[in-house]
């Protein structure tokens, strides 16, 4: 399925997931509004939504290496889906934080399932610009989002009808990108990261050792006094005797001259 249109797939997928994430970032005045709440309940609420995104990204990782990413892609669209009709109808607070964690967790499914399904459907010598075609998804889907949360904010459906209309629209291509999309299989089993080795690896220790700021004792040459290991632009040391004779001389001097006298 190496064609432009495998990457509009991906990228069409990566459109409507942005979409449903950074809604809830063009909603915040609508939220704090509904909710009455004060500006660190506001950052709450954006933070429920990055928190949710960040504790599943190594687990959503680990999905699409064990299962692949067409069935990653499907649940995860499904899942921002979901979440999108729970802000739309949220009664709470506290329901509305529960909606977010479940966006962010499932919009954690863009960034390894995309990645690796792109490089997949990108025509041959071509995979950088189909990288940039599916990450043009990300920004045009929060610009996208904007528009629609504001536009329909302002209309008399309000500010809710907005997050339905997202969550329609994660359905519909749900649909389309269930249908056209193939996919490569995966392992058939979830691993997690060998963080010790990780941890172990020359790399790794030499990096957070004292020793890799200031390098092993091995590797600073000894001093010594040759003229090999001397720079060319060192200037050479003035000689001992010479630093001694000069103040001898200036003391003798004043003597010599009495004598002359």
């Amino acid at each position: 399925m190496r064609e432009w249109r495998g990457v509009g797939l991906v990228g069409g997928w990566q459109l409507t997931a942005s979409v449903c994430f950074y809604a809830i970032f063009a909603g915040t005045a609508f939220v704090r509004e509904t909710f009455g709440l004060s500006r660190t309940l506001v950052g709450v609420t954006v933070t429920a939504t990055m928190l949710g995104y960040t504790l599943l990204l190594f687990a959503m990782g680990a999905a699409v290496d064990g299962y692949g990413e067409r069935p990653v892609m499907i649940g995860g669209l499904l899942g921002l889906g979901i979440g999108s009709v729970g802000v739309a109808v949220a009664p709470s607070y506290p329901t509305l934080l529960a909606a977010l964690l479940l966006v962010g967790a499932t919009y954690a499914t863009a960034m390894p399932a995309t990645n690796r399904a792109v490089l997949a459907v990108a025509p041959d010598g071509r995979r950088n610009l189909a990288m940039s075609v599916k990450q043009v998804g990300v920004t045009a889907g929060s610009g996208l989002s904007a528009l629609l949360v504001t536009g329909i904010a302002a209309t008399r459906f309000g500010w809710r009808a907005s997050f339905l209309v997202v969550a329609a629209l994660a359905f519909v291509v749900t649909l389309v990108f269930a249908a056209g999309y193939d996919g490569d299989g995966g392992s058939g089993a979830l691993a997690v990261p060998d963080v010790r080795s990780l941890l172990d690896s020359p790399a790794t220790s030499c990096s957070s050792s004292p020793a890799s700021f200031s390098g092993p004792p091995s590797s600073v040459p000894p001093a010594t006094s040759s003229s090999t290991s001397r720079s060319p632009w060192a200037r050479p040391p003035a000689s001992r005797g010479r630093a001694r004779a000069g103040p001898a001389n200036r003391k003798r001097g004043p003597h010599r001259r009495r004598r002359a006298r």
